[in-house]
């Protein structure tokens, strides 16, 4: 009797660890969905480095012949066809170092002078490079603009921008995981709850075989009993069935009853 109502005890304990598992679970039928999500998240190779440089990538493609022509203005005010402010700048320059020959007051004139034609020389180079760093690649710019078109798809789905898409991708894959880990752990509940019951009912099947040795001995004992009391027809027996519950009881299986005619 008392392996039984251990083995009952083991059952209950692991039963009411799996119910409580299976209570703090209830978010489990989100399983599929992130599942789904954090798959299409993946496949699309969410990187945030790319999505911080991909935009200022495609808009100076889709701007490259604008801003060439923009570069070509500058170059023409800056220095064109020999009009432009480097060379008037130059050329007052020189006539300013004239005048600084015979006029010492016009000395800080044409430092000013020297000054803006250095800075107007460096303004020209600085104007060199950007123009030479813009590309026109209509290929490439295609690629960004289906890249982009793809990344906004993503974000618009979840209602968010597409710089959020990363810190996205990060909290499904740990919802996920925490989601795998529970199943991982019903699972094995499962398992030490079905091993548990057998346990349970192995113990409850010998006792009950030990209550029919008792019960039928006790049976003969009491009627006789009976009997030398003066009750000649009196007759006790005793009533074993086993019960169909699935619950397991910390009694064992059977059902006793003493009947007495």
């Amino acid at each position: 009797v008392a392996e039984v109502n251990q083995a009952c005890e083991t059952w209950k304990a692991v039963r009411d660890e799996l119910a409580r598992i299976e209570a703090a679970g209830a978010e489990r039928d989100r399983f599929e969905l992130l599942l789904y999500q954090v798959s299409e998240l993946s496949a699309a190779h969410i990187d945030a480095a790319e999505i911080k440089t991909i935009e200022v990538d495609f808009k100076l493609l889709a701007n490259a012949a604008a801003n060439l022509e923009h570069c070509a203005a500058v170059g023409h005010a800056l220095n064109g066809d020999g009009a432009g402010i480097l060379s008037a700048l130059q050329t007052a320059s020189s006539r300013g170092g004239e005048l600084a020959g015979v006029d010492s007051r016009s000395a800080t004139l044409l430092d000013l002078l020297e000054q803006s034609t250095v800075t107007i020389e460096e303004a020209v180079h600085e104007l060199d490079r950007l123009e030479g760093s813009i590309a026109i690649d209509p290929e490439r710019l295609q690629r960004l603009d289906e890249r982009l078109a793809e990344l906004h798809k993503l974000a618009r789905k979840h209602h968010i921008e597409i710089e959020e898409l990363p810190k996205l991708f990060e909290r499904l894959e740990r919802d996920l995981a925490a989601l795998e880990n529970q199943s991982a752990a019903e699972t094995e509940l499962h398992e030490r709850l079905h091993t548990a019951r057998l346990a349970y009912i192995e113990s409850a099947a010998l006792l009950s075989e030990r209550r029919a040795t008792t019960a039928s001995g006790m049976q003969k004992d009491i009627t006789l009993r009976l009997r030398d009391l003066g009750i000649p027809h009196a007759e006790f027996t005793v009533s074993l069935q086993i019960t169909s519950d699935a619950v397991p009881l910390p009694h064992g299986l059977d059902r006793i009853e003493f009947v007495l005619s």
